[in-house]
């Protein structure tokens, strides 16, 4: 079985695989994909496929 790395999100702290992650990101600075869609005010958004990168 292939473990796959999981990274942590710097804005919610949830550790997620790295689908869940828009890529080219720096490592310094990483953002889910659903964090990138919540707005100030509104966070957490409900995470849905939508937060998901295409594979």
């Amino acid at each position: 079985m292939i473990h796959e790395p999981h990274y942590r999100c710097d804005r919610c702290g949830a550790k997620k695989p790295p689908e869940r992650y828009r890529e080219g990101q720096s490592w310094w600075h990483k953002w889910c994909i659903r964090c990138e869609a919540s707005p100030v005010g509104q966070f957490p958004i409900s995470e849905t496929d939508e937060h998901r990168r295409k594979l």
